[in-house]
This record gives structure tokens, C-alpha cells and sequence, in this order.
């Protein structure tokens, strides 16, 4: 697997550990659920334990549990976006909630689309706005889905280690296909910064801007937005 394991569609144990311990409580442990809970929600995750057949899909141990949060609103995305093209749409914003946008052509005044990426510190804000046409736009981020309001526990899980990913703070990605752009943007905000460029080096005209935990913007590869 080209992420090493950085995404893993088998993290929704830890998804329910963690929501257990915020959300079945009135008054929950700020410092999170215990190491014992997360090593045995971290134990049950593993995409290699997951058989995928013609017919059927099975998880090789009791417990197992998978999510498609990471790339299946990018799916969507796609989808909507190649069955309006089939109608005789030529001029398309497709846009699921902000984080997942597919462009086809142009806006009807013959520029670009234009695209605002919230600010993880105050979403209700841009950081900044990028132009977007004939391509795809996603954007990841802890702030999107936060277990409390310090922002520490959110759902980007790092599958190596059972804790919510703080490398970053936002990972926008651009790409022709939105289901494509999802993905690489949920797995890029989980891996290490060293790591991000190696895994971009095999999705060639793929760019990814990444945000710091202190609101920097930096390139991880490819062409700058």
C-alpha cells in the first residue's frame, strides 16, 4: 500500500473508543480515554485484515469495523459531477459541505471557479482563496469533526499510534478526480511531512498545501497552487 498503512479504513474502533469516552459522558477525563482502551481499539485496525471480494467484504477479527469518511464523499463527489457531464452540463461546481469540490469547466463568466479554504483556527473564515477548473478540490482537517473544543481529540487518526494526527492542522489537496484528492488529503494530514512527497511522487500533476499547527501554508510537492 502506497500510504504504509496511513490510511486505514479499518480506524472506526478508535472512532468509537474515543466517541465513547467524549460523548457517553457528562463530564469526560479531559486527557482522553485511557492507553489501554486506545491499544485495544489500535489492535483491532488494520486494512490488511480485510478481505474484499466480488460479493462479499469480510473482517478477520471480531471487533474490526471500517469507515469510508476519508474518500467516499469524494466518490459522491465524482459521481455527481460525471453524471451531470452525461446530461450536457459542460459548466459544473460540484461542492459536498465545503471539503470535497469538483469543478467541470469554467465559471460562466469564462474565469476560473474561485475557492475558499477555511481557516482550521476560524473556520467561519478563508485563509486564503485558490482558483479552480476542470479538477478537483479536498480538503482535510481536525477541526472539520473535534471530540472537544481544545481541537486536540478530533477524527483524523493516526493508525500507528491510535491518536488523533497533529502534524498538521488542514491538508488541502488538488487533483482530477475528487475521490482522489480525498484520499491522498486524509492520508497526507495523518503521515509524517518527510513522507508526504514520496507518496505524491506517484500521483504526478497531484499538488497539496498543507497548514501548520501555527497557521503556516507550505507545499508538500508538485506545482503550487
Amino acid at each position: 500500500m502506497l500510504s504504509d498503512g496511513g490510511f486505514d479504513a479499518t480506524v472506526q474502533p478508535l472512532w468509537d473508543v474515543y466517541a465513547r469516552h467524549f460523548f457517553g459522558s457528562s463530564a469526560p477525563a479531559p486527557e482522553g480515554p485511557g492507553p489501554r482502551a486506545v491499544e485495544a481499539a489500535r489492535e483491532l485496525v488494520g486494512w490488511s485484515n480485510v478481505e474484499v471480494g466480488a460479493r462479499r467484504v469480510a473482517l478477520a477479527r471480531k471487533g474490526m469495523g471500517l469507515t469510508l469518511n476519508g474518500i467516499a464523499q469524494g466518490y459522491v463527489t465524482d459521481r455527481i459531477s460525471e453524471i451531470l457531464r452525461e446530461a450536457g452540463f459542460d459548466r459544473v461546481l460540484a461542492d459536498l459541505g465545503r471539503s470535497e469540490i469538483r469543478a467541470l469547466g469554467r465559471h460562466p463568466d469564462g474565469r476560473a471557479w474561485r475557492i475558499g479554504l477555511a481557516d482550521p483556527r476560524q473556520p467561519d473564515r478563508f485563509a486564503t482563496t485558490l482558483d479552480l477548473a476542470d479538477g478537483a478540490l479536498c480538503t482535510s482537517g481536525g477541526y472539520g469533526t473535534k471530540f472537544e473544543p481544545s481541537g486536540r481529540f478530533h477524527h483524523l487518526f493516526d493508525p500507528a499510534t491510535g491518536a488523533s494526527a497533529g502534524h498538521y492542522i488542514a491538508m488541502s489537496v488538488f487533483a482530477a478526480s475528487a475521490m482522489v484528492a480525498d484520499g491522498l488529503s486524509t492520508t497526507l494530514y495523518v503521515m509524517h511531512a518527510a513522507h508526504g512527497p514520496p507518496l505524491l511522487a506517484h500521483f504526478p500533476g497531484v499538488t497539496a498545501l498543507a497548514t501548520l499547527p501555527d497557521g503556516t501554508m507550505q507545499h508538500l510537492g508538485g506545482t503550487a497552487l
